[in-house]
């Protein structure tokens, strides 16, 4: 799907990390991950949780969802955290 080509590259790009990574980050479907990346990249929660569902097309019972309804649900060190884990694999 050329649209997700086109998420992949722009996250990679604004998150600055390798577009192997981005792609490998959002084929793992995991929410918290790909959560991450989207934060990183300097994108709303809402933002993250599209990608949740439509790119990396992670089941809805699945999805991390925003904290007060905007707000990422996790603290930076964590997500930090989670694109080390990520990146290091």
């Amino acid at each position: 799907m050329a649209d997700a080509e086109f998420v992949i590259s722009a996250l990679a790009l604004r998150a600055g990390i390798p577009r192997v990574n981005a792609k490998r980050i959002l084929e793992s479907r995991s929410p918290r991950t790909v959560t991450a990346l989207c934060w990183k990249a300097g994108h709303s929660m809402r933002f993250a949780l599209e990608v949740q569902k439509r790119i990396s097309q992670i089941p809805p019972n699945q999805l991390l969802y925003a904290h007060d309804g905007i707000e990422y649900p996790m603290s930076p060190d964590e997500m930090d955290f989670q694109l080390e884990l990520a990146l290091e694999s």
